[in-house]
């Protein structure tokens, strides 16, 4: 999709089933806040952790590429694309 080569209502975007924990087990150790129950972010020790590894070469190296390349792509308008497909029918 984010090349261009499908469209939304051509995918079947799912979440990963450990999301869930891995914002709880984060929430736990107060490195994001849950809002409303569906918004999660970094608190300032979040993204401090967040920074430290961002830093540290040889660690997540291969999610630290794909997430440089992917992320700024990822616009609020293109995720509701994602997550809304019905609406562009």
């Amino acid at each position: 999709m984010i090349a261009g080569r499908y469209r939304p209502l051509d995918v079947s975007v799912r979440v990963e089933p450990w999301l869930n924990r891995a914002v709880a087990l984060s929430h736990s150790m107060g490195l994001v806040s849950v809002n409303k129950g569906s918004v999660v972010v970094l608190t300032d020790e979040g993204r401090k952790a967040a920074e430290a590894v961002a830093k540290d070469s040889g660690v997540l190296d291969a999610e630290k590429a794909f997430l440089s390349e992917v992320a700024p792509k990822l616009t609020d308008g293109f995720m509701k694309t994602v997550w809304r497909p019905e609406n562009l029918v």
